[in-house]
């Protein structure tokens, strides 16, 4: 092989809708809910198709039994109508120049080793059958281009440490990974067919690349050719390559953090914009667990925003990536390389997130993959965002208050026929009519 380079509706009065963020709201979602929703409400009907990935660090779901504790949630994990499930990492990371308690997930000791700290090859295989089960396809994550350095493939190394590499444009430190030198086929050959024993002794469904631009393109086209597999391009992923099913992006979280420090929608606006001009395939978070380890939880960093930072992942034009845990109202940000042992506590806000992933899988003008037209509302308010999607008979309208003030808007044509969907129950806003909002308020109104 040789491998080249590179309900019924009821009208209620506009006063009432500045009151849908209350208490009274989050307790009434529960009452409204999803008891008759099942699996086939989902986005996709097809293997192409997916759009909402739950990504599991799993050393961080507990100490020797990580797996089990995973699969004791597979509930939870089901009941969020997620398409498909993240692990990472799961090879036996290196103890040579181990950082902190649990060293890097980029310094692989063994491509074909389960790391014996999260469980048995059992406890894989069982989760693995029980997401199955459940519909839910299982990735894992791979680290191509780097390798611990007393992995065999070592010796095949460019001699560099990927930290004189990155140098200090990443968070964090590769100081116990060399580069892998691509230019000797056996590097290439050997990673090819420890990615095989993966898909064949577990039935893993596919990987999330890290750093595919490091790596050559014609290696990606030979995993590409892997029959049934998905492909994510996971951190660094600027690679000029059509291989890859979806491509994980940072910009929404980007931009998502310039609006709330700005108080300004404009930075969302752009990425919108942007990704309205893409191909539907980014893969977007609100935090993920390289984010959670660098600046902490999602309502850190968003502080009251979080939540409308989930909802506009929803008008993006693609897929969402939720980080397991940050549906916990209080998840404190850990490291990498340090031990936590996540507590599921009885109160969770998994209803929150639930009913936006619901919205999304119903309305297909929130689809992707069906190219729903896009236009803005003008709320005559710099601080508020309005955005309008509708496909055929399916239309979405988003409204954002990014001010940490109340702010009030109007519109210059009216708003009726839709439903506000966190209480299911119709809205009429009149033409120029003010519409109060609190802080930091959202509200989405929908046909569907």
């Amino acid at each position: 092989m040789e491998w080249k380079s590179s309900c019924k509706s009821i009208i209620y009065p506009v006063s009432f809708v500045h009151r849908s963020c209350s208490l009274l709201f989050w307790s009434l979602i529960t009452l409204l809910s999803l008891s008759g929703c099942q699996r086939e409400n989902k986005v996709n009907s097809t293997d192409e198709d997916l759009s909402f990935f739950y990504e599991v660090y799993v050393p961080h779901w507990g100490d020797q039994d990580a797996l089990s504790n995973i699969i004791r949630q597979t509930s939870h994990i089901e009941a969020l109508f997620v398409d498909a499930v993240i692990l990472s990492p799961l090879q036996e990371i290196s103890e040579r120049m181990k950082i902190g308690q649990l060293g890097s997930p980029y310094a692989v000791k063994d491509y074909k080793k389960l790391d014996p700290d999260l469980g048995t090859r059992e406890d894989l295989l069982k989760l693995i059958d029980t997401l199955h089960n459940k519909g839910i396809r299982v990735l894992m994550d791979w680290f191509p281009a780097t390798t611990a350095f007393d992995n065999e493939l070592s010796e095949y190394s460019d001699s560099l440490t990927a930290n004189e590499v990155f140098e200090d444009k990443h968070f964090f430190s590769f100081r116990d990974v060399a580069l892998l030198d691509y230019k000797n086929e056996d590097v290439g050959e050997e990673m090819f067919s420890a990615m095989e024993f993966w898909v064949e002794e577990f039935g893993i469904d596919g990987f999330r690349i890290h750093y595919p631009g490091l790596v050559p393109i014609s290696w990606l086209e030979e995993v590409r050719d892997m029959d049934d597999i998905i492909l994510i391009a996971g951190e660094g992923s600027s690679v000029d390559t059509d291989v890859f099913d979806y491509y994980q992006r940072d910009t929404f979280f980007n931009a998502m953090l310039r609006a709330s420090e700005m108080e300004d929608p404009s930075p969302i606006r752009q990425v919108i914009d942007w990704t309205e001009q893409t191909d539907g395939k980014g893969l977007y978070y609100t935090i993920n667990y390289i984010r959670h380890s660098q600046v902490g939880s999602a309502n850190t960093v968003f502080g009251s925003r979080y939540k409308m930072a989930f909802a506009l992942t929803q008008f993006l034009n693609g897929q969402t990536l939720i980080y397991g845990g940050q549906e916990i109202p209080v998840f404190r940000g850990v490291s990498i390389y340090q031990n936590r042992d996540i507590v599921w506590p009885e109160k969770t806000e998994m209803d929150v997130y639930r009913q936006l992933i619901l919205l999304k899988n119903k309305n297909k003008a929130l689809h992707a993959q069906l190219d729903p037209v896009l236009t803005y509302l003008d709320t005559r308010n710099d601080k508020v965002l309005a955005i309008k999607k509708k496909y055929k008979g399916h239309e979405v309208i988003g409204i954002f208050n990014f001010s940490g003030e109340k702010e009030t808007i109007s519109f210059k044509e009216p708003i009726f026929n839709l439903n506000e969907y966190q209480m299911n129950r119709a809205i009429q806003i009149r033409a120029d009519e003010d519409l109060d909002l609190a802080p930091m308020q959202f509200l989405i109104f929908t046909n569907i």
